[in-house]
């Protein structure tokens, strides 16, 4: 039999499995780590949405940007978004979320969710007056 304790994708797979059960068995509702899990899952969806809605007014703009990397970097130049860092880290820390699953890098992005909030609020009030949206 194959010793599969030191592969990391099994580790994280095997903690993960832990938590679904947990939850589901009553022992870990409302825990921190629920809520972290929750708010990063809510993050995902929102630079998704965020990207997606960019992509379209540039689009009215008669910028064709088709990834959110272009979409950042067009929205940028068009001065939406002020500080391109940010969007590109946001949008690589997105990208961590989505591929790997590591208590470290779910804490890390956790504590920078607010700044990110921030941000993508900014913006979105911006182009809510900009574009009359209701």
């Amino acid at each position: 039999m194959t010793d599969l304790r030191h592969v990391e994708p099994f580790k994280q797979l095997g903690l993960a499995l832990i938590t679904i059960n947990n939850i589901l068995s009553g022992k870990e509702s409302g825990s921190e780590k629920i809520v972290r899990d929750a708010l990063i899952q809510r993050f995902k969806f929102t630079i998704e949405l965020f990207w997606k809605t960019l992509m379209a007014l540039l689009k009215l703009e008669g910028i064709d940007a088709k990834s959110p990397k272009a979409s950042l970097k067009e929205a940028y130049k068009l001065e939406w978004l002020d500080n391109e860092d940010l969007w590109l880290n946001m949008l690589e820390d997105r990208n961590l979320t989505s591929h790997t699953y590591k208590e470290e890098i779910a804490k890390d992005i956790f504590r920078k969710i607010p700044t990110y909030y921030e941000a993508i609020n900014q913006v979105y009030t911006k182009l809510k007056i900009k574009y009359n949206i209701q």
